[in-house]
């Protein structure tokens, strides 16, 4: 079951992750009595560059824009459901990101997987997915021809490969994930290579700073 599957490693991977790493990036952030100013480990937009702002489906199967989440620090990510890896290693790296903040903030962070699959990934695909790896993240979708316009509108490149036999087939997207600032534009690119607690320190940055 996919589901039972997804939220019990989430389960563990959050729990064991999120005592281990907690003190450390908070004292990171916040050591001593002054505040260094923060190096950040994802690449840097300077200046903030503005994003366009979108109206598709969110899993609930309601209109989602993207505008809706103005005021918060909003990351980004675009994959698919039947990624084999990179898409649930980011999504469960953003769970344990968010609980390592403090609580105070947590309801300011908000976590998109637009998908770059909308053929497959229905509302309701969605809804049995990405919810799993948090309750509060939002998973959205569209027509092939809604989406295809964002994905231009974004400067995201998509590949699609061949079906197998069963119709499977895997899809080259992204493997970054971009935040925006309280104003939706864009201040961060992160990889998903970078360590839960560097994406925590950087996350935790702009939070504090916009």
């Amino acid at each position: 079951d996919l589901g039972l599957t997804v939220a019990t490693v989430v389960s563990v991977l959050v729990l064991a992750g999120v005592v281990a790493v907690r003190t450390g990036v908070l004292d990171g952030v916040f050591g001593g009595d002054e505040v260094a100013p923060h190096e950040f480990a994802s690449v840097l937009y300077e200046p903030a560059e503005p994003v366009p702002d979108f109206t598709l489906t969110g899993h609930d199967g309601e209109p989602f824009s993207l505008s809706d989440l103005e005021g918060d620090v909003v990351a980004i990510y675009f994959g698919y459901t039947n990624c084999p890896d990179i898409c649930p290693l980011t999504l469960n790296n953003f769970a344990r990101v968010k609980a390592l903040l403090p609580r105070e903030l947590q309801d300011e962070f908000q976590v998109v997987m637009l998908t770059a699959d909308p053929a497959r990934d229905t509302a309701e695909v969605l809804a049995n997915y990405v919810p799993f790896f948090d309750s509060a993240f939002i998973g959205v979708t569209g027509t092939e021809a809604e989406v295809a316009v964002v994905l231009e509108d974004w400067r995201m490149y998509v590949e699609y490969g061949e079906p197998d036999e069963n119709g499977a087939y895997l899809v080259g997207h992204p493997a970054f994930t971009l935040l925006l600032d309280r104003n939706g534009n864009k201040v961060l690119k992160i990889s998903h290579l970078q360590t839960v607690e560097q994406i925590t320190a950087d996350v935790l940055a702009v939070l504090e700073a916009s």
